[in-house]
């Protein structure tokens, strides 16, 4: 019978790399924090928190206009399941529910005969800029696997499929 027990819990973290492709290429640095609670057979239950800002952003060209995708930032809740091998590796299943702001932008040309548009921030010649952004909360599921090279201190690489992107993760984990 697998039952939690208290004495066996300990808090975590991790700081990590996280990519996102979906239509678009962009990357994070996030970090997570959690509390580990022993379920017995080598079997642990770790709901986090994770948090993270993007570093990278991409160009797609969507009918013939160059549009700028940024990740702003990104925060969630996952329910990690932990399989402890007998070995230092252990495997993990993580369903999360995760918010990601996201940023477009856009420079449309127009006809060249047409009279440059004046902005706030001054002329634009032959075009306007657009931008815009949207928060979303997805649904999703991943996978992975870490080794603890100590009892504190280990590496973990990860796959999830949040709202059809695929989510690739490397990270250092920290049992405090």
């Amino acid at each position: 019978m697998l039952s939690i027990s208290a004495a066996n819990a300990d808090w975590n973290g991790s700081v990590g790399y996280l990519h996102v492709s979906d239509d678009f290429d962009v990357g994070a640095i996030y970090a997570s924090v959690g509390h580990r609670f022993e379920l017995g057979e080598g079997f642990s239950f770790n709901p986090e928190l994770r948090a993270g800002f993007g570093v990278g952003d991409d160009t797609e060209t969507v009918d013939g206009v160059d549009v700028d995708v940024e990740l702003d930032h990104f925060f969630g809740l996952t329910a990690r399941f932990e399989y402890q091998t007998q070995s230092p590796l252990y495997l993990f299943v993580t369903p999360s529910y995760t918010r990601f702001k996201l940023s477009t932008a856009a420079f449309i040309e127009e006809d060249p005969s047409v009279i440059p548009l004046e902005t706030t921030s001054g002329p634009i010649s032959n075009g306007v800029r657009v931008s815009g952004s949207e928060s979303t909360w997805e649904f999703g599921i991943g996978v992975g696997a870490g080794y603890m090279f100590t009892e504190r201190f280990g590496a973990e690489v990860g796959y999830e499929n949040i709202d059809g992107a695929d989510v690739f993760t490397g990270a250092i984990r920290v049992r405090f």
